[in-house]
């Protein structure tokens, strides 16, 4: 668990399933992901990790010392304490494919804390998780493609992942129809 005194990054829980679903469904119905049910997320809650605004009061923008010891750092019950009594405003799932590949998924920010570096903090979590299970590759299937560049990934043709493609592609009901874009990182 990281956190600062904004923002807390932790792993999910089946509590965050009905907060992840509504910023999801935000996104997939703007067609800019794809939507997930509620059924889906809790048999994938355990891949997830979200980050909660913490220390809001009635203004959005004012942020008030939430539970900060002297040294700067938030203790576990001073941070859980604060997650129960704030928002959460981003979101990633790390899916493992094979021993060597793992894409990151469901990367979502509120739109309100676009340019923070919540994406960024997300997906090197879930790079620094597949690093720690040896995994050597990493992708997204984005329409973000600049942000993915910034951070390292490249273009790659779709059909380079034939693990994703056959797994869930083939399923999909933009199958053939898809404009998402593949970027890849070696890790």
């Amino acid at each position: 668990m990281k956190s600062s005194s904004e923002f807390i990054l932790k792993r999910a829980s089946v509590d965050d399933v009905d907060a992840i679903f509504a910023l999801l469904d935000f996104f997939a119905l703007r067609k800019l992901l794809l939507p997930k049910t509620k059924d889906q997320l809790y048999r994938q809650i355990r891949d997830f990790r979200v980050i909660y605004k913490i220390g809001a009061k009635d203004d959005e923008n004012e942020i008030e010392d939430c539970g900060q010891s002297q040294n700067g750092l938030m203790n576990r019950s001073q941070v859980e304490s604060d997650i129960k009594n704030h928002s959460l405003i981003a979101c990633a799932h790390l899916d493992i494919f094979t021993n060597q590949l793992a894409e990151v998924k469901s990367l979502a920010v509120h739109e309100a804390f676009h340019g923070h570096g919540l994406g960024r903090m997300l997906v090197e979590d879930c790079e620094n998780e597949a690093r720690s299970m040896q995994i050597k590759t990493i992708f997204a299937l984005t329409y973000q493609i600049k942000f993915f560049e910034k951070i390292g990934y490249h273009l790659v043709d779709i059909q380079s992942l034939p693990e994703k493609v056959f797994k869930e592609c083939v399923v999909c009901p933009f199958y053939g129809a898809c404009n998402e874009n593949a970027l890849i990182k070696r890790l």
